[in-house]
């Protein structure tokens, strides 16, 4: 364990978001003279209040391979002649003139430029070829000595820490603590069961991984600043300052519904993405292979449109019978952009490539099996812009009905009545 427990809180923590080990956590601290273990210290130990950008640590690893040629042992003479005799190894020669014991080594670079093939030939100047060659003879004249060298490949994973570069993660997997009190100081406990519930309180953690930065988002929105940004009424109680002006609590509870509706953007855009159901075509090594003349594989095809345009009326219906429940301010509001996102969901279904080609082979011999899954969609698409134009109606009013459902002010509210009559 770290003498640091705060270190080890963080160490532990990384170590199983980002699938490590610790040594690998170690040897970041030791690196470059110490710079991430004070990086770090400053993160913990700073008023970040005063320091607009360390409130914030990311850790990231990257994986790479080396290839190195290494040491296996000194060949005498005997040996020599059945190593150079050898035909079934490809062998490579290296001339030296320098001092070499069991650390040498000599990078693939080195290799290519300066050796030469046991045939006399030049080599291929490309890192493929010279995978396949087995070993290296290194003829050393400083020694009057040969050598036995081999390809070796070694794994390293390296872990960075960052509070700055942020914009350099985009494509990366990550894991971030952040500060929840930038005004509380991190110190040093006795034990580390007593650190370990000052670091959960006082920090937010968390992985962004690679491949889907869209659901990262919306878990960083949801999860991390609405809780660091609390109204300032909370703010203020918890504090035991003087209450905010009506200025100050307007531009926060402002703040807070901009981040709401952009959060909603994001899920509604990861739904009509995804998708609630699937069309799913059951064998699409069959699709792809059939012939268009084949009047089994016609009627195979039939049969799944008349199926997906019962499934497509179920759909629809359930979303039919589906009533206001929210009897709050935004209740109308949101069933309707509900209802818009689910009718997208379903026809973005229909246009799945998929689906497109089976239409489009139907089409092309005027199969009457398409015109109860074209009413279908016209349907939907009815009720889609009857749902698109009732929710643009009501987001006029949208600011005004937010606020009368999440502020806290009393007084905000009596300002806000005049622009919403």
């Amino acid at each position: 364990m770290l003498d640091d427990f705060r270190l080890e809180w963080l160490c532990r923590r990384t170590c199983q978001m980002l699938n490590v080990d610790r040594s690998i956590f170690i040897d970041m601290l030791e690196r470059n003279n110490g710079f991430n273990e004070d990086l770090i210290d400053k993160f913990l130990s700073m008023n970040t209040a005063l320091h607009e950008r360390s409130y914030a640590l990311i850790f990231h690893h990257e994986d790479s391979k080396r290839d190195i040629w290494q040491m296996i042992k000194t060949i005498d003479e005997e040996e020599l002649d059945d190593f150079v005799d050898d035909e079934n190894d490809q062998q490579l020669i290296l001339n030296v003139n320098e001092p070499i014991n069991t650390e040498t080594e000599y990078s693939t670079d080195y290799v290519i430029n300066h050796a030469r093939l046991l045939s006399g030939d030049t080599i291929d100047l490309s890192y493929e070829y010279l995978k396949n060659i087995q070993r290296l003879l290194v003829i050393n004249q400083y020694d009057n000595k040969n050598y036995h060298f081999e390809l070796k490949s070694f794994h390293q994973i390296h872990l960075y820490c960052e509070c700055y570069h942020y914009y350099n993660l985009i494509k990366k997997t990550f894991a971030y603590f952040i500060r929840t009190d930038i005004k509380q100081y991190l110190i040093q406990s006795s034990t580390f069961d007593e650190m370990n519930l000052i670091m959960n309180e006082n920090i937010i953690y968390g992985i962004i991984p690679e491949e889907q930065p869209l659901v990262s988002l919306l878990d960083s929105l949801s999860f991390i600043y609405n809780h660091i940004l609390p109204t300032i009424n909370e703010q203020s109680s918890k504090n035991g300052l003087i209450s905010p002006s009506i200025e100050e609590s307007f531009q926060r509870d402002q703040l807070h519904l901009s981040l709401n509706r952009f959060r909603l953007h994001i899920k509604s855009t990861l739904r009509q993405m995804q998708g609630e159901f699937n069309l799913i075509i059951p064998n699409k090594n069959f699709l792809i292979n059939g012939d268009e003349t084949d009047e089994e594989y016609i009627e195979n095809l039939e049969y799944l449109i008349y199926n997906w345009e019962k499934i497509l009326h179920e759909e629809m219906n359930n979303e039919l019978n589906k009533r206001v429940l929210n009897s709050s301010p935004l209740g109308e509001l949101e069933f309707w952009h509900e209802r818009s996102i689910r009718i997208t969901s379903i026809l973005e279904q229909m246009k799945k490539d998929d689906v497109m080609k089976i239409i489009h082979i139907l089409k092309g011999i005027d199969s009457p099996s398409l015109s109860g899954f074209n009413n279908v969609k016209l349907q939907l698409q009815s009720y889609l812009l009857e749902a698109t134009d009732n929710y643009k109606f009501l987001l006029t009013s949208e600011r005004h009905l937010k606020t009368l459902q999440m502020t806290k002010s009393f007084q905000t509210i009596i300002n806000m009545l005049p622009n919403l009559m």
